[in-house]
């Protein structure tokens, strides 16, 4: 097999969709690459917003950093692209004998959501110290990570630590009275 070699040249829109999850691992299928017999290498150029991402193909080996261009044999291909706080994004990439261009890939903010309720409704909420410009009930989307929640209202308080994961929802409900 050819080798993947990370190049820089303007190339063509390639057809290409989102893998499927695979049913029974839960997890996108990856789809080897199946060479046409005497295929030469084309290139696939990829771009992503932000920049700065880790694009792999069939996920070892050949990489670069978007954006960029990879050579790759004609086939079925997998194209993942990774960037720190951004959630992994993944492709199906079907190449011809032609350069393509993949389509540019928005990559979304790793976050989870805090769903947070009082007992009585209307409490001020502040999260590790910054006051939040909406009352209870509220629904907050964080950056994974360990929080202090404070809610007050007329003159009492509670404090609760809370911690979001990616794509995870988090129910709080704190009484005040």
């Amino acid at each position: 097999a050819a080798p993947i070699v990370p190049t820089a040249k303007p190339v063509k829109p390639s057809p290409m969709r989102p893998l499927e999850p695979d049913r029974n691992r839960g997890s996108p299928a990856v789809v080897p690459a199946f060479p046409h017999p005497g295929g030469k290498m084309q290139d696939l150029a990829v771009a992503t917003n932000p920049p700065g991402a880790n694009a792999v193909i069939d996920g070892a080996g050949a990489n670069c950093i978007t954006p960029c261009t990879l050579q790759v044999p004609p086939g079925l291909h997998s194209l993942s692209l990774r960037l720190e706080g951004y959630q992994e994004e993944r492709r199906e990439v079907h190449i011809a004998n032609d350069p393509q261009d993949v389509p540019l890939v928005s990559l979304r903010k790793t976050s989870g959501v805090l769903m947070i309720t009082t007992v009585p409704t209307g409490a001020a909420i502040t999260i590790n110290g910054r006051v939040q410009g909406q009352p209870t009930p509220a629904q907050i989307d964080l950056p994974p990570g360990t929080y202090t929640v404070m809610v007050e209202k007329n003159g009492r308080r509670a404090v609760d630590r809370v911690e979001i994961r990616n794509g995870n929802t988090n129910f709080v409900k704190i009484t005040l009275e």
